[in-house]
């Protein structure tokens, strides 16, 4: 083997390549991906990387320390420069790691990436770059990018995908921003429509009120007449008085019917304003949703 193609071999153990089988979700982020991807074995075992313990400093942090360290029974193993490619354009983001000079910690590229089935469905991935500070900074970019490149064409050909490529994360925001907003409309068109039919509800729930209102009243009336009626029989035979009596007592037995009613009315005519008061406020809510 030539010098040549011992470099090269050298070059491509260190920069290696992994995706996780996660789909890749916006609102989640990156640190919750790196630390949740890094710690997968299979992850760890394609980025060559032996670690039981890891800390992520998202934020700005001291030079003594970087955005992932990893650890061995407490001992320091790796210090990793994390970039985020939000872009799709890994050449960009790999300058942006040789810019930060900060030449004793590795360099760990994450990247979203669109696996085209056979049968043209698409999965969203998440996709991670090691790059060991060995060559971070001393190899040029053409050589490192050219090695990316040979290491996702064949981790394509190992997933099965017809194609494999990197996209931007800036548009797959974008793009869902859009559908969560057209989701957030429908529910809101949605919850107007409800609150149109809890008014109509409402409004039949009040006629209805006002009928039986009115039943009550002429059953009162009723009652009275009955009443009247019983005492004109009292005033008759013995047998007239006893069937006055019976009378009467059916009297009061409505009189106690009509009064249990009433109740009933005024809860349900309370029940009645309560939702007309919910109906009128949700109709608010939806006004200043728009």
């Amino acid at each position: 083997m030539v010098i040549s193609e011992i470099y090269q071999k050298e070059l491509s153990e260190a920069i290696r390549l992994a995706i996780s089988g996660d789909s890749l979700e916006v609102g989640k982020s990156v640190v919750y991906y790196v630390k949740h991807v890094l710690t997968q074995e299979d992850v760890k075992k394609e980025l060559k990387l032996d670690f039981d313990e890891i800390e992520i400093h998202p934020a700005q942090h001291s030079a003594y320390t970087a955005d992932v360290v990893l650890l061995k029974k407490g001992k320091l193993v790796r210090m990793i420069n994390a970039k985020t490619c939000v872009s799709g354009n890994l050449e960009s983001t790999l300058n942006a790691l040789r810019k930060s000079k900060r030449k004793n910690e590795d360099g760990l590229i994450i990247f979203g990436l669109a696996c085209t089935k056979p049968d043209n469905s698409v999965r969203r991935i998440l996709g991670m770059i090691f790059i060991d500070k060995k060559f971070l900074f001393s190899e040029p970019t053409e050589n490192i990018m050219d090695t990316i490149i040979s290491k996702l064409k064949k981790k394509q050909k190992d997933e099965g995908c017809k194609e494999l490529t990197t996209y931007s994360l800036n548009q797959m925001i974008a793009m869902e921003s859009l559908v969560n907003a057209l989701k957030a409309f429908e529910t809101a068109e949605k919850a107007n429509k409800n609150a149109e039919m809890a008014n109509k509800n409402a409004e039949l729930a009040n006629k209805n009120a006002e009928k039986a209102s009115k039943n009550a009243e002429m059953a009162n009336k009723n009652a009275e007449a009955a009443n009247k009626n019983a005492e004109l029989a009292n005033k008759n035979a013995e047998l007239a008085s006893k069937n006055a009596e019976a009378a009467k007592r059916i009297a009061e037995e409505t009189k106690i019917s009509v009064k249990r009613l009433e109740e009933k009315l005024d809860k349900l005519l309370d029940i009645v304003i309560k939702l007309t008061d919910t109906v009128n406020e949700l109709k608010r809510k939806v006004e200043k949703s728009k």
